[in-house]
């Protein structure tokens, strides 16, 4: 996933005592999304609503990796089903062709690249 800068107005430096659950679950969530510790805290901290396309992307995108992480293959799976499902459900019927229709061209693109066509 492309990292994109986030601006901030002012940056601190803090020191917290955390439980171990909370600890591995900031190092998961790193690993998983290649952000810092404090860009990490940020968004659990602040849940922004940005006013900008891209970084409501962006930040569903993380949230949705970092919630994931911990789970099975399988329970991932399921997870991301029912995610996609209901955000579907949210779209026009108008919609829906063209949606599908992207996705089969990118499944196509990403096909082509994997086997190195």
């Amino acid at each position: 996933m492309e990292q994109k800068q986030w601006s901030y107005n002012r940056l601190e430096r803090i020191e917290a005592t955390i439980t171990d659950q909370t600890a591995e679950a900031i190092r998961r969530g790193q690993a998983e999304t290649g952000l810092s510790i404090g860009e990490l805290i940020d968004r659990m901290a602040l849940n922004t609503m940005p006013r900008e396309a891209g970084k409501a992307i962006l930040l569903i995108l993380e949230n949705v990796t970092i919630t994931i992480s911990a789970l099975s293959d399988e329970e991932r799976r399921k997870a991301l089903m029912e995610v996609v499902t209901t955000l579907v459900a949210l779209l026009p019927a108008s919609v829906l062709n063209d949606l599908f229709d992207a996705a089969l061209t990118d499944r196509r693109g990403s096909a082509i690249c994997a086997n190195g066509a």
